[in-house]
């Protein structure tokens, strides 16, 4: 999940503020299921989000002590392999440009195929799974474009649910029939591990499967507000007890909102493959204990 940013370390103009409060006072929020004709624009909001988290871990690798050393100890190694060879030949300063940007390029591309995963995963994703019929979803309209959307699923005990979340995995006999022997069995574990997931919920408690904000229009509270929305309607509309919601490690302005809003760690793994192995990137699960309303604390006196 993509989310909020508070990019503190850069001050805004004057421009950038008076189109953040522009934004800001215009934003329209949509239920998407009153508004179906937004899904598809909202769903490539959610892909294209974690799609970028794909900077986001590049950067961490990049700034990681492992890379850092690993770099200029080979480097090192080349310059002074060169130089060896300068003793009787003189110092090709040449190949010694050569040589090290052709490494520098090895190493970045290494970092791209660690990070690789990230891609294919958005472009796994499946519209019919994020936004399935169990699930709440809005977005933020501005200028007739969606620039956030905040999806939530119910409580496993949540009954609508309960009948519908069988059903929103799965994919249609003609779409199973196209695909490989290698896509099918991926599809299977994928839809297991995603059933899993939802019943692994505890009873009472929701789950954030989407919230994100377009990066240009991060910064200004539009994530705060679509989690003040998510959290009102798992207390309100599923009557959920508390509402979880996952991030990885690199993303630290979502941590920040989260952590704002009164959201708790509860369990933090690494994330699959050498991204988690080599560079410690983890996957983070936030929990957040909902408060009843005064109308709630009432009806249970």
């Amino acid at each position: 999940m993509s989310k909020d940013s508070k990019d503190a370390a850069v001050v805004p103009t004057e421009q950038e503020k008076e189109e953040q409060e522009e934004v800001r006072t215009t934003l329209e929020l949509l239920n998407l299921k009153e508004h179906p004709e937004r899904l598809v624009e909202s769903f490539k909001v959610v892909t294209d989000a974690q799609a970028q988290r794909r900077n986001l871990t590049n950067n961490v690798i990049i700034k990681n002590k492992l890379f850092i050393s690993s770099f200029f100890l080979i480097a090192a190694f080349i310059v002074y392999r060169i130089r060896m060879r300068a003793d009787s030949f003189g110092m090709d300063w040449g190949m010694l440009i050569m040589s090290l940007g052709g490494f520098g390029i090895a190493m970045f591309s290494i970092v791209g195929r660690y990070t690789e995963e990230i891609i294919a995963i958005a472009e796994r994703m499946d519209i019919d799974e994020i936004f399935a019929p169990d699930v709440e979803a809005f977005s933020f309209i501005y200028k007739n474009l969606v620039v956030g959307t905040v999806a939530i699923k119910p409580p496993p005990d949540y009954k609508p649910g309960q009948e519908a979340v069988a059903s929103a995995l799965e994919k249609s006999t003609e779409a199973i029939a196209k695909m490989t022997d290698e896509e099918k069995k991926r599809y299977d574990e994928e839809r297991e591990t995603k059933i899993k997931i939802y019943h692994k919920q505890p009873e009472g408690t929701a789950m954030l499967t989407a919230w994100t904000a377009l990066r240009r229009y991060r910064g200004i509270g539009m994530g705060s507000d679509l989690l003040d929305k998510a959290i009102a309607v798992a207390r309100d509309q599923f009557g959920a007890k508390a509402i979880t919601a996952l991030c990885e490690s690199t993303e630290k302005p979502a941590i920040a909102v989260l952590k704002k809003k009164g959201f708790v760690l509860v369990d933090t793994k690494l994330t699959r493959g050498q991204r988690g192995k080599w560079f410690q990137i983890k996957e983070l699960t936030w929990k957040k204990v909902i408060e009843p309303t005064i109308k709630d604390k009432k009806a249970d006196s």
